[in-house]
């Protein structure tokens, strides 16, 4: 799992980046700068930003990333947790607060939380259709017995779709969604990997529409 924590405090960061290390890829920026460079580079599973850093707001920051749709669930660690401030950080599109201090316990709650909610690391097999099982952890698609293994970023289009499904996503949605900012590919690139990926499924699970994008739908 890749996350971005986004923490000044030498301390505190250093504790954090240290304990979620044992398990995760972590990338620990103490400036805005340092995030929003991580964030070009580097597509996250989740954020954990603090709300006042020494080159700006963390508020201000998410929005700008929600601009760009940037979707990636995110997690505000903030002793700036007054009612004003955990419903201006909603309204932008966290999806949740820690409140400083907090323990790792609580930490561990909050993001296996959400990644229940978002399929992120999901193992368990997704059951698409009567006939049609995805194994995330194997990148197989069996429809009536027969196994059909993607490749990476087909799986992971498939797993996106699964989190963000019966919506139209678009274009530079994806773009943003799945691949870095030094890698971003052609409108045609992604056709290929759609092709494939309908391919594999055998049902028309994925829907498009010129000018908007594609969407998912379980049959």
């Amino acid at each position: 799992m890749k996350i971005l924590l986004l923490e000044d405090d030498d301390t505190l960061g250093s504790l954090i980046f240290e304990y979620l290390s044992k398990q995760n890829h972590v990338k620990w920026a103490q400036s805005i700068a340092e995030a929003a460079a991580a964030c070009e580079k580097m597509k996250f599973d989740l954020m954990l930003l603090d709300a006042n850093l020494p080159d700006g707001d963390g508020f201000e920051f998410l929005k700008e990333l929600r601009e760009y749709k940037d979707k990636t669930p995110t997690i505000f660690i903030t002793s700036a947790a007054s009612a004003k401030d955990v419903k201006k950080g909603f309204e932008i599109g966290c999806d949740d607060y820690l409140k400083k201090p907090f323990d790792f316990e609580e930490l561990d709650a909050r993001i296996e939380h959400l990644k229940k909610i978002y399929r992120i690391e999901q193992t368990q097999n997704i059951p698409l259709d009567e006939d049609t099982l995805y194994l995330p952890s194997k990148m197989q698609v069996v429809s009536n017995g027969e196994a059909v293994k993607l490749r990476p970023m087909e799986a992971k289009l498939l797993s996106y779709f699964l989190a963000n499904q019966s919506r139209f996503i678009s274009y530079e949605e994806l773009f943003r969604a799945l691949w870095s900012f030094d890698d971003t590919p052609d409108e045609a690139t992604v056709r290929s990997y759609i092709k494939n990926l309908r391919k594999a499924l055998k049902k028309d699970f994925i829907q498009s529409q010129r000018g908007v994008g594609y969407r998912f739908e379980r049959i």
